[in-house]
């Protein structure tokens, strides 16, 4: 049985059922690229119900496995119950591969520019009211899972690193658009989206080439090298004291656990990063052998961790 036939399995034998207090925005369009991204927030169940204090909310962004086949939708179930623990929560499509083969990884890390883009500039674009709490801060927390850790990994260096972000820049003038980026690499971070957090779900860290190279031939495209390869995908490069907090989760059944252990051993001392190592429930070894995914059912079989993840965002930029 394929990976893809074991999640549709494991999917019947469990099926997701939306919480009732969740509000959710679908096919919000967004950038230049023609892709959509879903919202989802809490929301109160009946006129006596208190509604949430949208001041104190914290803005999830949240990437989908799977560059080339996965979309917005396998991450529904986990967007909507975190939205139903408290976080609002944007889950992003992203540009696909064309018919000629051109790599569209750059198209998806200018894809994630050109929603923050939108969401500093023009947030009824993407379904926010101007007196809402992404009014009030410009704060949001990026999320990724498996795959769609890489893309919010290089996001988040993008920010804190300038050798790095005049090197991306040259390739994608979407990171010098939204950066404002003219003859020096100087950048006014008082405009910006500030990023409060980061949380990586079996996320791919630092990819090795060796076993992934059709795999990294699709996404970047056939004729790269190694240089690109680790200058832009490698996590534990260019590292920055100034990082935001980190939650890394995984396990030790997971392909990504010794990932995820090199990455918090070379983080700077100063920076806050957690791990939630094989999460358990009642007592009982988490039951994923084949490590986690968007698709995989942690909204049924990981509720505490669901809780985890949301108490531990909540805490950030309090």
């Amino acid at each position: 049985m394929t990976k893809s036939n074991s999640l549709d399995k494991m999917l019947e034998a469990q099926p997701y059922e939306a919480p009732i207090n969740v509000r959710q925005i679908a096919n919000l369009p967004y950038g230049t690229c023609g892709c959509m991204a879903d919202y989802y927030e809490p929301m109160a169940l009946t006129r006596s119900d208190t509604m949430p204090d949208k001041s104190a909310m914290r803005l999830v962004v949240l990437l989908h496995d799977n560059p080339y086949e996965g979309t917005r939708f396998d991450a529904m179930p986990l967007a909507m119950e975190l939205a139903r623990r408290g976080l609002a929560v944007y889950s992003l499509g992203l540009s696909k591969p064309t018919a000629d083969g051109t790599p569209f990884f750059l198209s998806q890390l200018a894809d994630v520019f050109e929603f923050l883009s939108d969401l500093r500039q023009d947030r009824h674009r993407v379904g926010l009211k101007p007196r809402t709490f992404a009014g009030e801060g410009n704060r949001v927390i990026l999320m990724g899972c498996g795959t769609g850790v890489m893309l919010a990994s290089l996001v988040l260096r993008l920010h804190y690193n300038a050798r790095l972000r005049e090197y991306v820049a040259k390739r994608c003038p979407a990171v010098r658009t939204y950066f404002s980026m003219g003859d020096t690499p100087t950048v006014e971070f008082d405009s910006l989206i500030r990023m409060e957090g980061f949380v990586s779900i079996s996320g791919v860290l630092c990819p090795q080439e060796e076993g992934n190279l059709r795999f990294y031939e699709r996404w970047l495209g056939k004729g790269f090298d190694k240089t690109l390869l680790y200058t832009y995908l490698d996590s534990t490069r260019y590292v920055s004291s100034d990082y935001p907090p980190l939650l890394l989760v995984t396990s030790e059944a997971d392909a990504t656990h010794a990932e995820a252990l090199a990455f918090k051993a070379a983080l700077p001392s100063s920076v806050s990063c957690r791990l939630l190592d094989f999460p358990r429930e009642d007592e009982e070894a988490h039951p994923l052998v084949a490590g986690f995914s968007a698709r995989y059912p942690l909204w049924t079989i990981s509720r505490n961790l669901n809780s985890t993840i949301v108490s531990i965002c909540k805490e950030w930029g309090v």
